[in-house]
């Protein structure tokens, strides 16, 4: 999902606490990222398909070395075979044993530069709203980690959202953090790489953690983690704040300026008007067919503001398909305005709960 333009996944709790995936730094972040997609424009909930195109996974991962093929985009197909190949085994009501994946297949199309990901009833599930709660977790803020220990440790520490304490046994902690070959059963060795993650998790999060053992005998046994959120950088924040007000402001002007000048007004124009006369039942976009009536209805919300994010996002987006410009600008377009348009609905409504 996206929350204020950063996708977030929502694991569930379970998913997280009770399993380990162990997956590698760059798997990590792919995963991440698939889990982000959900109930965004990359999302198909009819056909529980992931759908994004080379360009808008590059821009997500911030990554734009996968556009120059090679070694890198190779990278990437490993990450999503080997995510593909995982699979862990779950107890299900405490009597059914359930091999639980993620991912299906994938389908990589040349003609278009898109990728398909087949998702699983799995993945559904435990995006879902699950009974045990699900974890808040910031996709960029995982995917600007250096190690995979502080990725599996923030996601931990997150499904435990609203605790300032929490105690773990010190081999399931090893065992989340996929500390497990005998190299860590040297406690200094396992410290210092805990030491490392909660480091990068203070530096890249609004958490500030740290942490006790706790002794049975001679060795440690428990691991106490304490969580301070939100009480650091606000000041600093503050600031940033401040200033992004500043420069948005001016960015709109710049924008309202070159409105009338635009080049893509008209077709903009003609797609709303062309979607509010129709007398069809069912529209289509993005390949998915919606129901006329509540199209229309949603067309209907779109106002200055969102017209011009749109105009902005076509003007930076690169929109270049086997060398001709825009091929498909008219779907584009509409796939656009409608995602805008329903966004702007659930903001809307979200304000009017807010203001109760």
């Amino acid at each position: 999902m996206r929350l204020n333009g950063e996708l977030v996944s929502t694991k569930s709790n379970v998913l997280i606490q009770n399993y380990s995936w162990h997956l590698k730094l760059y798997d990590l972040k792919v995963f991440e990222l698939l889990c982000s997609c959900y109930n965004t424009q990359y999302y198909d909930p009819q056909k529980n398909i992931i759908k994004i195109s080379l360009n808008d996974l590059a821009k997500e991962l911030n990554d734009k070395s996968i556009l120059e093929g090679g070694y890198y985009y190779k990278r990437f197909k490993d990450a999503i075979k080997r995510l593909s190949d995982t699979s862990i085994w779950v107890t299900i009501n405490g009597n059914v044993e359930h091999l639980l994946r993620m991912v299906n297949t994938y389908d990589i199309i040349y003609n278009d530069s898109t990728i398909t990901c087949y998702m699983s009833e799995d993945y559904k599930i435990h995006m879902e709203q699950h009974p045990k709660g699900n974890a808040f977790v910031e996709f960029k803020i995982v995917n600007g980690m250096t190690s995979k220990y502080s990725g599996y440790l923030y996601n931990l520490l997150r499904s435990w959202d609203g605790l300032d304490q929490v105690t773990f046994d010190i081999d399931y902690l090893k065992n989340e953090l996929w500390c497990t070959t005998p190299t860590y059963n040297n406690i200094t060795i396992f410290k210092k790489t805990l030491d490392n993650a909660i480091d990068e998790v203070n530096s890249l999060t609004n958490l500030n953690v740290s942490y006790t053992t706790e002794k049975k005998g001679k060795k440690i046994s428990t691991i106490i983690f304490y969580i301070d959120k939100d009480n650091k950088n606000i000041e600093k924040q503050k600031d940033d704040d401040i200033i992004n007000q500043i420069n948005e402001q001016i960015e709109y002007e710049r924008l309202r300026n070159d409105w009338l000048d635009n080049l893509y007004l008209e077709p903009i124009r003609n797609i709303i008007v062309e979607i509010l006369k129709t007398t069809e039942k069912q529209i289509t976009i993005s390949s998915i067919d919606y129901d006329a009536q509540n199209v229309i209805k949603i067309f209907k919300q779109i106002n200055y503001d969102i017209i011009v994010s749109i105009l902005t996002k076509i003007n930076e987006r690169e929109c270049y398909n086997n060398g001709h410009y825009i091929k498909y600008l008219k779907e584009y377009l509409r796939s656009s305005l409608y995602l805008e348009a329903l966004q702007y609905c659930e903001y809307e409504k979200y304000k009017q709960l807010l203001n109760g």
